[in-house]
């Protein structure tokens, strides 16, 4: 599968490389809420798509909170935390959510992508989310 345009501007403006699949979802009423801040992700893409990609170091930190940057596009990136929830998976959460959801106009039953990137030159995490 190849990578969204959006994707590779962002990668092309940070000196991003190796992008992959992260997580693929219809949004729900609970991540468009702004009380609750946060992306819940199905545990289909945690075990296939998001747990191969991690270091150790980065699987080692989820319980706490796996701090990353998340692009909308080339020049607006937003602090999130990607960590644990239970048993059910991963959550994309963070004060800066709301925020996010309105700088890319993503609302309820919108088909989304998340996309993850490696940042030059220190190997670091990046994601970016795409709107299908």
């Amino acid at each position: 599968m190849n990578a969204p345009g959006v994707v590779q501007a962002v990668m092309d403006s940070v000196g991003g490389y190796q992008p992959r699949l992260f997580a693929q979802k219809i949004l729900t009423a609970s991540d468009v809420n702004r009380h609750q801040n946060r992306l819940l992700i199905r545990q289909r893409d945690v075990i296939n798509l998001i747990l191969p990609q991690l270091t150790q170091a980065e699987k080692d930190n989820l319980l706490a909170g796996l701090e990353l940057k998340l692009y909308t596009s080339p020049g607006w990136d937003f602090t999130i935390f990607l960590s644990c929830r239970g048993t059910n998976g991963l959550v994309l959460r963070g004060s800066q959510w709301t925020m996010l959801l309105n700088n890319a106009n993503l609302q309820l039953n919108d088909q989304v992508q998340v996309w993850s990137f490696r940042n030059a030159p220190d190997n670091e995490l990046c994601l970016v989310i795409a709107k299908n």
